[in-house]
């Protein structure tokens, strides 16, 4: 573990007085520095409706980041573009774990103390026993015991070359692990989510995709392999038209080899002579033409410790949303691969599951063709009337009747930039819309009212109305102390969730 100080500041902000109530508890979400090149030392920000405060915890400070960057342990702390905060859980008023997406590590911040404690894979091998090498992306505390939660981890390679699945349920001090289950599995890496329904864990398997070249019917684990076979079978094409020996990379030196293929400029202005991108190259040339297997998610029963799979409509579900009254579970079922970026192959979905106590059941399906990635939902209930919401990439925002599972209407926050595009797929796949991208959803108590959160701005949108109702900037020119200004922070958030 790695122990950093943090600093905290509070700006005032005037919320409308319907907002106060129905928005009754914290909402965090999270943003990075812009010199912070690991994305390593977050900045958290509660926004407390209540107290009418936005309140930042700020952990980029330069002894944490000398800390960081003298840690002998630097292949967990490089970090990743791919690495954001995915959820927080409350310990007690002034404490919280936050788990952060694809990373080995996470951190617990005390705000009365003003510290944090950074804990790697290998502080939960210790305390565990296994050899852990990454914890899923999306824990959740257990409804019976606030004090415990639920997580799945997978381990390193063991001595057969095997990799176990583990799910614990754990208390939130990480004073004490419960090892509930565990298997051997292919693939090292943890569920994107695990969350307790009934007596049962249901997990998504996500990022990693399984690829089929359409020519040789050569099958991937994932698109990291298919792009080190796509990198290098160019790579030969380019050294045979330029008359140059190609030389196949000894076993460990692949790392090296691409990164000196990648280097090479000419071979830089080979690739761009196929395609705007290897997404692209894939779709000009048929021997990279690949398919993809559908999704699958898994629902653990902790009684019998029956693990089964379902697959899913598209090949990437994520994140559950449960209607407890009901017992139906919708999730989010994305349809795009990293090529190393992005790539999107068609429309997302929300598919909707019964949960019967030992099974599922797909009862339906939400789509659109207008509706891309789908990275946040959620259910929720208006009137007596039960709905679902998602922002389609950009900032599309659908609502869903979750009876029908047909769309009520969607609206688009600020600006329109899907309606005259004759395609939407290549737009998306070829057009930079990050600046423009709304994910993160809460909903208000009563169902009525929605918080977003855009890369400089929080919206309060109103259902009924169909239209935002507050707008609240909260990245401005303001100071936070010493060579820090607030200005220098933008947005390292996809979601966001109530902190109770």
């Amino acid at each position: 573990m790695i122990n950093l100080k943090t600093e905290a500041f509070v700006l005032p902000v005037r919320i409308k007085p319907e907002l106060l109530e129905v928005f009754e508890h914290p909402i965090i979400f999270y943003l990075t520095h812009h010199s912070d090149k690991r994305r390593i030392l977050p900045t958290f920000v509660i926004l407390d409706c209540k107290k009418q405060e936005l309140q930042y915890t700020v952990s980029y400070l330069p002894e944490n980041i000398k800390k960081i960057e003298d840690h002998e342990d630097q292949e967990i702390l490089n970090g990743s573009l791919q690495h954001n905060p995915h959820c927080s859980l409350k310990i007690n008023n002034e404490h919280f774990l936050t788990i952060v997406d694809q990373a080995r590590y996470f951190y617990h911040v005390d705000r009365a103390r003003n510290e944090m404690i950074l804990y790697t894979a290998n502080d939960l091998a210790s305390s565990t026993g296994k050899n852990i090498y990454n914890i899923c992306s999306t824990a959740y505390k257990d409804a019976d015991d606030a004090d415990f939660f639920y997580f799945s981890a997978a381990t390193l390679r063991g001595p057969a070359d095997e990799k176990e699945l583990l799910f614990y349920r754990a208390r939130l001090d990480l004073s004490e692990f419960e090892l509930l289950y565990t298997e051997q599995r292919a693939e090292g890496r943890a569920p994107h989510v695990t969350k307790k329904i009934g007596n049962c864990l249901l997990n998504s398997k996500f990022v990693v995709a399984n690829l089929t070249n359409n020519k040789t019917g050569q099958v991937f684990t994932g698109e990291g392999p298919y792009i080190r076979f796509m990198y290098k079978s160019l790579y030969r094409s380019f050294c045979a038209l330029h008359d140059k020996i190609f030389k196949e990379p000894l076993p460990g030196d692949e790392h090296a080899f691409l990164t000196t293929i990648l280097h090479d400029e000419d071979f830089i202005v080979y690739m761009q002579s196929k395609g705007r991108n290897l997404f692209e190259i894939c779709a000009n040339d048929e021997d990279y033409s690949f398919s993809v297997d559908k999704g699958e998610i898994t629902l653990l029963n902790l009684d019998t410790k029956k693990l089964e799979v379902y697959r899913t409509a598209n090949c990437m579900p994520a994140h559950f949303e449960i209607d407890d009254e009901t017992n139906t579970v919708y999730i989010s079922s994305h349809n795009f691969i990293m090529l190393p970026k992005h790539g999107y192959l068609g429309p997302a979905a929300i598919e909707e599951f019964s949960f019967t106590g030992e099974k599922l059941e797909r009862k339906g399906v939400f789509s659109h063709p207008d509706g891309y990635r789908f990275t946040t939902h959620r259910f929720f209930k208006y009137k007596g009337k039960r709905y679902l919401c998602t922002f389609g990439q950009p900032n599309r925002l659908f609502f869903v009747d979750a009876d029908t599972m047909e769309m009520l209407y969607h609206d688009d926050i600020e600006e329109d930039l899907l309606s005259g595009q004759s395609n939407i797929n290549d737009f998306l796949n070829y057009t930079n819309t990050e600046s423009f991208a709304i994910r993160a959803i809460e909903i208000s108590s009563d169902g009525q009212y929605l918080f977003l959160l855009s890369h400089h701005f929080i919206y309060f949108y109103s259902f009924p109305e169909r239209k935002i109702v507050q707008k609240i900037r909260y990245t401005s020119d303001i100071p936070l102390g010493e060579n820090l200004n607030l200005k220098d922070f933008r947005k390292l958030t996809s979601h966001v969730n109530y902190l109770i």
